[in-house]
């Protein structure tokens, strides 16, 4: 809080701001936050679909460098 009273950043009230801190009704500094954490139900499939989707970006991504490399 950049005034020490509670106001939030620019007066707008508690939480006005990113979520980084720990306020009242957040959670504690043991728990998680907003990452994927320990209860990542999602697996080695949506992995794996990330993985592939990845690679599919890289290599048009490669493609249309190489294109442009060829034209100059």
């Amino acid at each position: 809080m950049p005034n020490k009273d509670g106001t939030g950043p620019d007066g707008q009230g508690p939480r006005a701001g990113r979520g980084a801190g720990n306020r009242n009704g957040q959670r504690g500094a043991g728990g998680l936050g907003r990452g994927a954490g320990s209860n990542n139900t999602q697996g080695k499939p949506w992995i794996q679909s990330q993985f592939n989707n990845l690679q599919a970006a890289i290599q048009k991504l490669t493609e249309q460098l190489d294109g442009t490399k060829k034209e100059k």
